[in-house]
């Protein structure tokens, strides 16, 4: 997955089962996605419960492109700890315009920055496209249940990547997300692996 920008672009390269969500209206999309995770989960290509999380993520999709976001991908994985458990990750990414002197620069700042609002854990990482600030943050969601008398507490933990580039341009942002509480050991080892793959292109 390659984010264009007028000065910069940054690639990517997703993790086998993971599918791009368009961050705007494209028809067939739900009915990709659909396929997708069927295949994930060896459901008929026509199974409704695939076709309904399918619509979901499509609808999330455009939210995410009316926030901002430049692309998106999304994987619903069998929990390597319990095959019968699914474990849902999000992919995001954007770009940030910058007038950093270097990227040691630039990572200084952010990290005062994440300090003074309270963010922990924060580290820098070294990144073969250079260094990176990996901030993880948590949120806690009460949604209603079925017969609304209880609630269902919902933990959504999210590690992103604050990437300067070489140039002074651009700091890239890349977020892994995930409800899947239980799994957040794994979905830490598919952030840091992706984020191992991402690379700058060459300056326009």
């Amino acid at each position: 997955m390659t984010m264009m920008s007028a000065t910069r672009s940054f690639s990517i390269d997703l993790p086998e089962g993971m599918a791009s969500i368009p961050v705007a209206a494209v028809p067939g999309t739900a009915r990709s996605l659909a396929a997708t995770l069927a295949g994930t989960f060896g459901l008929p290509a026509d199974d409704a419960s695939a076709a309904v999380v399918a619509d979901a993520f499509t609808v999330f999709g455009a939210m995410l492109g009316e926030s901002g976001m430049d692309f998106a991908a999304m994987g619903l994985f069998r929990s390597p700890d319990d095959p019968d458990r699914p474990a849902s990750v999000v992919v995001t990414g954007n770009r940030v315009p910058s007038d950093h002197a270097t990227p040691e620069v630039a990572i200084a700042g952010l990290r005062d920055l994440h300090a003074e609002q309270g963010a922990d854990p924060v580290e820098t990482v070294a990144l073969p496209a250079g260094p990176a600030l990996v901030v993880v943050d948590e949120t806690i969601q009460e949604m209603p249940t079925e017969d609304g008398v209880e609630s269902a507490v919902v933990v959504t933990r999210r590690a992103t990547a604050w990437i300067p580039d070489p140039a002074g341009t651009t700091i890239a942002v890349v977020s892994v997300m995930s409800p899947s509480w239980q799994d957040w050991a794994h979905t830490c080892e598919l952030a840091l692996d992706l984020f191992e793959t991402f690379r700058w292109e060459a300056a326009r």
